[in-house]
């Protein structure tokens, strides 16, 4: 098994209770205040890649049902730690 760490956590907002059941990855032990430990085998990995907490290929939607839980719940829960970027939509 091949391992990888997140730079994400608890301390971001990471739902821990729905990374299981919900990831393309599967969360290994806890998740900590800043690191997630995740299955890595079969990816090539390189440091500074990009994880995916939800986005285009996991809908916080799903992350959020996954979480017995809302969307608003899990945008609202981000940390201030989490750099934001806002971008204007295509007319």
């Amino acid at each position: 098994m091949s391992q990888a760490l997140a730079a994400t956590g608890c301390g971001h907002f990471f739902v821990a209770r729905a990374s299981e059941d919900v990831a393309l990855r599967r969360v290994l032990g806890r998740v900590s205040m800043d690191l997630t430990a995740i299955d890595a085998t079969g990816v090539t990995l390189q440091a500074g890649d990009w994880v995916e907490v939800f986005g285009p290929n996991l809908p916080v939607d799903e992350v959020a049902a996954q979480a017995s839980t809302i969307a608003y719940e899990i945008l609202t829960g981000i940390s201030q730690r989490v750099a934001r970027r806002y971008e204007s939509l295509p007319r």
